[in-house]
Order: structure tokens, then C-alpha cells, then sequence
């Protein structure tokens, strides 16, 4: 059963990262979420937002969700990522503790978005390891 302070934590993760609405300086505002994220910036919110990439939930060997991030561990990394998309948009976000890389794809698709959604995935995670 989830608790009151990961809902929370959730719910601040997903404000978060749905503010930056499309236009022309969503690019600084999706790069200060991945900063902080990654405990580049702003410390005291880096502290909150780490524990959402604990593993609470395993779906295979290799790959956990979080609050609201999938963690991969994948040739001795552990990827940190997320993915999504709406009507004919696709993203991926995500980063690699370790090795200081953080990745932010935005791009548009076609109806045909579970195609669009996995390559978009893809790429992301291979520019990560």
C-alpha cells in the first residue's frame, strides 16, 4: 500500500514534470527538472526527488519502477528514465547517475504511437549507457 508521503512525492514529481508546457524555453525548463534530478542543482529538492527512483516494484530481473521513473540496470549501469507521449507527441527522460549523462528526447510522431513510444525509448536508454 502506497503512504501518504509517496503519494505526495508522486504527485510533486508529476507537477514537476508536466509544467514545462511546449514552447519556446521549454528546452531550459525540461533541462533544470533533469538537473535537479540528477542532484546538479537546487539540493534541497534533489534530496526530495531521489527518493522517488527507489525500486519499489520489480517487473523483471533487470527493470524497477519508482515513483513515476522506470530504473533499469542494464550492463553494469543503472538507468533512471522515464517515457510518454500524447497525440502525436513522444519524450523520454532520463539519466545515468554514474556516468553524468542526462538525456531529454522530444519529438513528434504518428498515429501509430506504440511504434513511435518504443523507439523513442530505445534511443534513449542506448545514448545513456
Amino acid at each position: 500500500m502506497i503512504k501518504t508521503k509517496q503519494l505526495l512525492l508522486i504527485l510533486l514529481n508529476s507537477i514537476i514534470f508536466c509544467s514545462f508546457a511546449p514552447n519556446a524555453h521549454s528546452h531550459i525548463q525540461t533541462d533544470t527538472f533533469l538537473a535537479v534530478n540528477m542532484g546538479l542543482i537546487d539540493p534541497s529538492l534533489a534530496i526530495l526527488l531521489k527518493s522517488c527512483h527507489q525500486q519499489l516494484f520489480q517487473i523483471n530481473p533487470d527493470l524497477f519502477i519508482g515513483l513515476g521513473w522506470r530504473i533499469l540496470h542494464s550492463n553494469n549501469n543503472e538507468l533512471i528514465y522515464s517515457v510518454g507521449g500524447t497525440y502525436g507527441f513522444r519524450s523520454f527522460i532520463g539519466f545515468n547517475q554514474d556516468m553524468g549523462k542526462g538525456v531529454v528526447i522530444l519529438c513528434n510522431s504518428r498515429e501509430d504511437w506504440a511504434d513511435t513510444t518504443h523507439w523513442v525509448e530505445e534511443l534513449g536508454r542506448l545514448l545513456l549507457e
